[in-house]
C-alpha cells in the first residue's frame, strides 16, 4: 500500500507564504533579493507569498537559509491541527 499524499489548500498555502513574508520583511529584504540570492524570478517568492505556488522542503529551507533563520523560527504552527 502507497504512502497517503496530503495536498495542502489555498488558505494553508497562504498563511505559510504569510509567514515568510514576514520573516523576509523582519529581514528587511525584498523579494527580488531574495529571489535573486536563489536564481529565481521575482515573481516565485510572490507566488510563494501568496499560496498560489505549493513549497516543497527543500524550497522552503533554501528560502530559510536567505532571510537567516531556522525552519522552525518560522512560526511552524501555520497549519491546524
Amino acid at each position: 500500500m502507497g504512502a497517503r499524499r496530503r495536498t495542502y489548500d489555498l488558505a494553508d498555502r497562504a498563511k505559510l507564504g504569510g509567514c515568510i513574508r514576514a520573516v523576509r520583511v523582519k529581514a528587511t529584504m525584498s523579494q527580488k533579493q531574495v529571489a535573486d540570492v536563489i536564481g529565481q524570478p521575482q515573481s516565485y517568492i510572490a507566488r510563494i507569498e501568496s499560496g498560489e505556488r505549493q513549497l516543497l522542503a527543500l524550497e522552503f529551507f533554501q528560502i530559510c537559509k536567505v532571510l537567516g533563520v531556522a525552519p522552525a523560527d518560522v512560526n511552524g504552527s501555520f497549519v491546524d491541527g
